[in-house]
């Protein structure tokens, strides 16, 4: 979707999968695109408390001590190959046109990259939505927030798969800040 809205007739879903280096049944971490993205002209800012200097540092094994323990076995049970992703990731933190906050975001940040023009993803914990306990992250985009609702981009999912799915503040913000242990928000711009 990030892709598409920079970009709306040069890629598809088969060109974003490749490069992001999606594979089926896994998590799809952001950093391949974020570095594509950084090369076409784009700007991140990202908040996240996840370490990811410390990943890249010492490899993705030394996040189980710094990680709530139920985000850590899904990231490692989901995640193909996750040290692969330490060269993509290190790139990212080190370019200019990248901002990484390592801190947990907040509405605020949400509403400011929103109001600024930016277009922001998020992760939320699907769980909660299909009344399940546990974890079941997944990105989506941010397409509009009002006094009610947030409108987000749902790429993927069973019953879910909406163009301009609606969601409560009281739910979204659930979903975001409090059901995801880690929760995340990236405000994609060119430059």
């Amino acid at each position: 979707m990030v892709a598409h809205y920079f970009f709306p007739k040069r890629y598809n879903f088969e060109d974003i999968g490749k490069i992001s280096r999606w594979k089926k049944g896994y998590v799809v971490w952001e950093f391949p695109f974020w570095r594509w993205f950084l090369a076409q002209g784009g700007q991140i800012t990202f908040w996240d408390d996840i370490d990811y200097r410390l990943w890249v540092q010492s490899g993705f094994g030394a996040l189980e001590s710094v990680m709530p323990k139920s985000e850590y076995e899904y990231f490692k049970k989901n995640t193909y190959q996750p040290d692969l992703l330490t060269n993509d990731m290190q790139a990212v933190l080190e370019h200019d046109a990248a901002q990484y906050h390592f801190a947990k975001p907040t509405w605020d940040d949400l509403l400011k990259g929103h109001e600024t023009g930016g277009l922001c993803s998020v992760v939320l914990n699907y769980a909660p939505f299909d009344r399940e306990d546990g974890v079941k992250l997944h990105a989506v985009v941010i397409l509009d927030i009002n006094d009610v609702e947030v409108i987000i981009h749902n790429p993927l999912g069973k019953e879910r798969v909406q163009a301009r799915q609606k969601i409560g503040l009281k739910e979204f913000k659930h979903a975001w800040l409090e059901a995801t242990e880690t929760p995340s928000l990236c405000v994609y711009k060119m430059r």
